[in-house]
């Protein structure tokens, strides 16, 4: 059943990239302009030139550490933010404040803001972390919130000192929320991460070299970076449920 599934899937996946490719043909032909849209084979033979380049793989690490960083940052105050919620009132309202204030303040405009405070290195992290932590807290939150309610009577009379109920009771429940977590973190600290380096014009990482492309009005290089970007988080996103299938 799950096979028939698999190909069923595959399948439309095919169907939509040749439908996606003619689209972009037909659209490329009818133009006629590669500065305003170049033609697919000249948009993947771009991709394929990038691996003989060392730029390439060092543009790919870097931007891969920063967001690697900023998840591990985020999970971590998520998680501590989620336990301290769960035992004070006042630091769960202060905290669910401070997430909305947040999520309402769009994502350019605080990359404005910190710069005038920091270094663009530090921009790309800080953003990254402040949209990322709030999706994990709410998650992380949420999911000890039901573990508390459905465990409620069994914790009474079995009290634990934290860290054997952390272990024990926990991490285990949690598991499926935290790989769920972990899987819409990473596609959107791509996004945000590499917005971040865009805009705030780092040295270093694929921001940059999207950014120089498009100083050289160059659409091929541009859109051969966006499809390297969607290639990196869709094989990030299989291993991430590989995973969450195995633990589960």
């Amino acid at each position: 059943f799950n096979g028939n599934i698999m190909k069923s899937n595959v399948k439309s996946w095919i169907l939509f990239l040749l439908s996606v490719f003619v689209l972009w043909q037909i659209l490329a032909m009818t133009i006629h302009n590669p500065f305003i849209m170049p033609y697919p084979y000249e948009v993947i033979l771009t991709m394929i030139s990038f691996l003989t380049s060392l730029n390439f793989y060092k543009a790919i690490g870097i931007s891969f550490l920063r967001i690697f960083i900023s998840v591990c940052l985020s999970f971590l105050l998520a998680f501590v933010l989620s336990y301290a919620s769960l035992r004070f009132n006042f630091i769960r309202s202060w905290t669910e404040k401070m997430m909305v204030i947040i999520r309402t303040v769009p994502n350019v405009v605080l990359i404005v803001l910190f710069l005038f405070w920091f270094s663009r290195e530090v921009v790309t992290f800080l953003v990254s972390f402040l949209l990322l932590c709030p999706i994990i807290y709410e998650s992380v939150f949420r999911g000890l919130l039901d573990i508390e309610r459905e465990w409620k009577d069994v914790l009474m009379m079995f009290k634990q000192p934290f860290m054997t109920k952390f272990k024990y009771v926990h991490l285990p429940l949690l598991k499926t929320t935290v790989i769920s977590s972990l899987v819409v973190a990473c596609s959107m600290g791509f996004k945000v991460g590499i917005m971040a380096e865009i805009l705030g014009q780092v040295p270093l990482g694929i921001g940059r070299q999207i950014q120089l492309a498009k100083l050289d009005v160059n659409l091929t290089v541009v859109l051969a970076w966006a499809i390297w970007i969607v290639l990196f988080v869709f094989i990030l996103n299989a291993l991430l449920k590989i995973v969450e299938r195995r633990i589960s």
